[in-house]
């Protein structure tokens, strides 16, 4: 795929959820005009350039224009993209049905001109935003170069609160993205990803949710991944966060190799509140200020120091890698412990394993070892044993040991 068309892709998929927020006005208020505001930013990746505000008592229309930043240091990328909403008053609060359009040519030409996203909006009296919004699907044919794009639905609630956005039942559909050229082709179909709840500059609890039907690939070698599926969730007790995550695919080929199962369970637990939230905020600070990579890896050691050098616990259990029907099972516990760390990154970087101290234990099929090397003999099995004191058995290999100052115990 050339870059072109790999760039044009990206600001549909990007323009698509970004231009849902702003065509469906989350900035919820009680006040109608007060969304439009020119003079009141809510953040700085997404701008107001004009609005024609023309709504009378109980309906009208209003025809706006914003800048989306896709890079502060690189200002001529920007994406401007217009809406027109038309505005309905009833009962319980507004109505808002949007247009939203991209000025940019080829994404015009791929929507045959058409808005790239429709998005319908309900806001209370209280405030709180119910949004859906679409993007229509097209396929496209160009020399060797196809898209057959399904769409996007987006929907969720928002609300203002406290100068902070707060969003819940936010649920992201994708059904189907091809893109082919030439002989190559590369699909991903039926992407969900689901959030209960967040705030756009605080850490919360929460849950989410990611799953995706399969991902295809066919450059040479074919891969083809089935049933990805992650969950995620955060809680908050005592000022301590504790996240846990579950990773799995059903199954993959690539090749000569077939995934059979893949299963991976972590958990970080004690991670200081106070320090992870400010890390939150000044990381997303660094995305919207522009700055050498050299400046951006000092500030982002700054802002992650702080969360470093108060440690935290971590685990992972019941991990299962399943491969030619020759499997690896392990598990690992330990601590990250409270210490100080240089403001260099590269000095950071080696400073963190010195403060890493886990215990670990795994078991491997010896026919999962000859996947990776066939050339091995069993007694070049055995030597790797004995080199990390494993026990052996006909079928596999069990090791168990500990991480301490920076090397295997």
């Amino acid at each position: 795929m050339s870059g072109n068309n790999k760039k044009v892709i990206g600001i549909v998929a990007g323009v698509l959820v970004v231009g849902g927020v702003v065509g469906g006005n989350v900035y919820a208020d009680k006040e109608l005009k007060a969304i439009y505001s020119m003079d009141k930013q809510d953040g700085k990746k997404i701008k107001f350039k004009k609005v024609d505000y023309n709504v009378g008592t109980f309906s009208g229309d209003i025809i706006w224009e914003a800048e989306i930043t896709v890079d502060p240091c690189h200002p001529e990328q920007n994406i401007v993209i217009k809406g027109n909403d038309h505005v309905t008053r009833g009962l319980t609060g507004y109505d808002i049905h949007s247009k939203i359009d991209v000025d940019d040519n080829k994404i015009k030409q791929l929507f045959d001109n058409k808005p790239v996203a429709t998005v319908d909006t309900h806001i209370n009296w209280f405030g709180q935003a119910d949004v859906q919004a679409k993007s229509p699907s097209f396929i496209k044919n160009q020399d060797q170069f196809k898209v057959d794009w399904a769409g996007i639905d987006l929907a969720f609630k928002a609300k203002k609160e406290n100068d902070d956005l707060f969003f819940k039942d936010i649920v992201l559909n994708i059904p189907n993205l091809t893109v082919q050229e030439g002989n190559k082709q590369s699909m991903i179909q039926n992407i969900v990803y689901k959030v209960d709840q967040s705030y756009a500059n605080k850490l919360i609890a929460s849950t989410s949710e990611l799953s995706i039907g399969s991902i295809q690939a066919n450059w040479g070698d074919r891969l083809e991944l089935n049933q990805l599926k992650y969950a995620g969730n955060v809680s908050d007790k005592n000022n301590k966060f504790s996240g846990t995550q579950k990773f799995s695919i059903q199954d993959a080929t690539f090749g000569q190799y077939r995934l059979n199962k893949f299963l991976l369970n972590t958990e970080i637990t004690d991670i200081a509140k106070a320090d992870a939230q400010k890390a939150f905020v000044d990381i997303n600070h660094l995305q919207e200020t522009c700055m050498s990579e050299q400046d951006r890896l000092s500030q982002l050691v700054k802002a992650v120091s702080p969360l470093l050098e108060k440690g935290f616990k971590f685990n992972s259990k019941q991990n299962v890698l399943e491969v030619n029907n020759q499997k690896v099972t392990f598990d690992f516990d330990g601590t990250l412990k409270p210490s100080t760390y240089p403001t260099d990154f590269e000095q950071m970087i080696r400073t963190v394993p010195q403060n890493l101290t886990f215990n670990y234990s795994a078991e491997v099929d010896k026919g999962f070892m000859r996947l990776i090397r066939p050339e091995l003999t069993e007694n070049d099995v055995k030597q790797i044993a004995d080199a990390y004191h494993a026990k052996v058995t006909d079928h596999t290999l069990a090791l168990s040991g500990k991480f301490e100052n920076g090397k295997l115990q």
